[in-house]
């Protein structure tokens, strides 16, 4: 709406404001250094991602010393591992090519990794997901690679990931599952 409509950051903050939209759901003070243009949402799963977010941020103010209350949620739910899957690129993906703090990422990894392994994902599904989280694969290959590329093209990366994770959750007999089969044939 902001870069549509309004053009202008402060009036699309006044215009929050004074219609009281979203007004209560995001910080609009946050300082992000590298934002997406188009948040990963589905509109039908918009409340449960709020409840979800919630959730997330308690987590990470308690130093993701516990996932447990995500396991759940998430578990809790039908077919909202895709919902959780957006937040994380919304929360933590989209910031790692201009903001890695690899203490931090350490103890995100070991949290989302775990969350990925009690998720009951096809096995391609956790490697794809994973490949983000996987601290070495992540530190050699992908960082290097995500640092000297554009705003605009790290997020066309990021929908081609979520591509490849709806991909592999899709039917064996789906075209798009069968060439990821082909793919990682060797896991």
């Amino acid at each position: 709406m902001n870069l549509i409509i309004e053009k202008n950051y402060n009036t699309f903050l006044n215009l929050i404001q004074v219609k009281q939209i979203f007004y209560n759901d995001f910080d609009f003070n946050e300082k992000n250094t590298c934002p997406l243009d188009n948040l990963f949402l589905s509109n039908k799963n918009f409340n449960y991602y709020k409840e979800l977010r919630e959730k997330y941020l308690i987590c990470k103010l308690d130093n993701f010393s516990t996932n447990k209350i995500i396991i759940d949620y998430i578990n809790g739910k039908d077919n909202n591992f895709l919902c959780f899957y957006d937040l994380i690129i919304n929360e933590e993906l989209s910031n790692l090519n201009n903001c890695f703090k690899p203490d931090v990422y350490n103890k995100k990894s070991h949290f989302l990794l775990d969350i990925l392994n009690k998720s009951n994902m096809p096995k391609i599904t956790n490697y794809v997901i994973s490949l983000y989280y996987r601290i070495n694969t992540f530190k050699e290959k992908i960082l290097p690679f995500i640092k000297n590329i554009s705003a605009n093209d790290y997020e066309i990366l990021l929908y081609s990931h979520k591509f490849t994770v709806i991909a592999s959750l899709s039917q064996k007999e789906f075209i798009y599952s069968k060439i990821l089969s082909q793919i990682f044939s060797n896991l």
